[in-house]
């Protein structure tokens, strides 16, 4: 029989045996190719000539895994990088996810240019192949949506702009990798992959406004939260578009030849109808933390509402009152006003009290 301080012993023995096995093979069990060895920051000396066979070496060693074969994209980074103009940039210094690589050297860095700028197929104007190689792998075929933008893209006016500057995660396009007669070309495909003016406001909403506001319009990264707005103000931000100063997207304008008015009045009783909030928290964040930030600290708009929490009544005559009139292109002297259908006065209460455990706490 075994006693019990054996036991402890064995399993002891059994967890650090487990420890040194993951200590030298974890990674391999994680990732059963996780790639090069983590690579020392000081900069190699490399005199030598570049080359394209130099940079296609490299790239294998070091870029492949994560940008494919060629650099065509993998699960890990779907779009294209051929023809990129200066990689240098991103592997000094890495971008989002992606390490940086100091210890690559200047020349190596050119060999690997030379690479990408000789991969890929040939450039070419026919907007199917270009769709095809640059965004396929990001927006999904005919750009129903995909893994890194699940949104469609079918119908976009706004192409060029996007393709130029980049958007988000989405870097830039330039001349060397889409010429102007391609980009042309790519932009009309895109903007005839679809029409969407026969969608419901649901299904618009899914197609066009998911990707950046979330499927439920909770908000990501990339859109704020959008269910339950002002009708009257969502209905102004989404014919006149929103610079990106919040987020790395720019929202475009959709004008009635891309989104017609009743699809308009259907979009916004489809956010109208989402499941309404039912705490404080939740009821601030749907209705107010857009513009006074996630503490009512000021947010985008500067107006803290620490003052206005010390009288009720005044706090509710803001809701109600509103604040601008329609002076909807100033968010920091307009404010919606909600009448009590939009929310209760005991919802206010509810936002208030939260608030005010804020600065409380």
């Amino acid at each position: 029989m075994v006693r019990g301080s054996d036991k402890y012993q064995i399993l002891l023995h059994t967890v650090t045996a487990i420890v040194v096995f993951l200590g030298f093979s974890g990674c391999e069990l994680i990732d059963p190719n996780p790639g090069p060895a983590p690579i020392d920051d000081r900069q190699q000396v490399d005199n030598s000539t570049p080359s394209i066979a130099k940079g296609e070496a490299l790239f294998v060693a070091n870029c492949e895994r994560c940008h494919g074969e060629s650099g065509d994209g993998a699960l890990i980074w779907p779009a294209p990088i051929w023809r990129v103009e200066d990689p240098g940039v991103v592997i000094r210094n890495g971008r989002d996810a992606m390490p940086p690589f100091p210890a690559i050297s200047d020349s190596q860095i050119v060999s690997i240019g030379l690479y990408l700028a000789s991969a890929g197929p040939p450039p070419t104007t026919e907007p199917g192949a270009n769709f095809s190689a640059f965004c396929e792998g990001c927006h999904g075929a005919f750009g129903a949506g995909g893994s890194f933008f699940p949104s469609s893209i079918q119908g976009y006016t706004a192409v060029a702009d996007v393709v130029r500057s980049g958007r988000g995660e989405m870097p830039a396009l330039a001349e060397s990798q889409l010429s102007p007669e391609a980009l042309d070309s790519l932009s009309a495909f895109v903007g005839g992959l679809a029409n969407m003016t026969a969608y419901s406001g649901e299904e618009y909403f899914a197609a066009r406004c998911a990707g950046c506001h979330g499927f439920s319009a909770e908000g990501t990264d990339r859109g704020y939260p959008i269910a339950h707005p002002s009708a009257e103000y969502a209905g102004w931000v989404i014919r006149q578009g929103r610079p990106g100063t919040q987020f790395p997207n720019t929202m475009p304008a959709f004008e009635e030849v891309h989104l017609t008015s009743d699809q308009l009045d259907e979009l916004l009783m489809y956010l109208a109808s989402l499941p309404r909030p039912d705490s404080g928290p939740e009821l601030y964040r749907t209705y107010c933390g857009n513009c006074h930030g996630g503490d009512g600290g000021g947010g985008v708009t500067g107006s803290s509402l620490s003052e206005a929490l010390t009288d009720t009544t005044a706090f509710l005559s803001g809701v109600r009152q509103g604040f601008g009139g329609s002076n909807y292109a100033d968010r920091a002297r307009y404010m919606p006003a909600w009448d009590s259908g939009q929310i209760t006065d005991a919802e206010v209460r509810a936002i208030r009290t939260y608030l005010q455990s804020l600065t409380s706490g």
